[in-house]
Formats: C-alpha cells, structure tokens, sequence
C-alpha cells in the first residue's frame, strides 16, 4: 500500500471514473452476487458529469500514479428557515 497520493478537485471529465466507483462500492453492500446497475455506467456518467459542469456538487478525487483510486463528493443544500 502505498502512502504517496495526490488530491484535487474533480472534473467533469472524471466522470467515467467516479461512476465506476461508485457502482464498486455499492456492490460491496451485497454478499454473493450483486444486483444488476438499476441504471448503465454510462447513465450515472452522463448524471455525474452534469453535477460536475454545472457546479450544483462539489468532489474532490484521490489519485495514485495517476489513476483515480478514491473520492468524495459534497452537495450544497439550501438554508432551512
């Protein structure tokens, strides 16, 4: 394991990526085989890439060697009264 990483704020093209991911981790709730996409990668890509262009979520990536390996995303609510 290695301790050398590099993080940045995310980018619109990120987006393949980041959708991969998270379609990884949220196999990972499931013992033996997981469930089917309840939409394609390319779906959650064209959704995530959106969020990112138009600045309604906030995501930064963690990168080793060059390669998206870890992220986390914010996304801003409005102020309850």
């Amino acid at each position: 394991m290695t301790t050398d990483f590099t993080v940045r704020p995310a980018r619109p093209a990120d987006a393949g990526r980041l959708a991969e991911l998270r379609w990884t981790f949220k196999q990972e709730d499931h013992e033996g085989r997981p469930p089917a996409p309840a939409r394609p990668l390319g779906e959650a890509e064209h959704w995530i890439r959106d969020r990112l262009t138009d600045g309604h979520w906030l995501a930064w990536v963690a990168e080793v060697e060059g390669e998206i390996c870890g992220h986390v995303f914010l996304c801003l609510v409005d102020r309850m009264p």
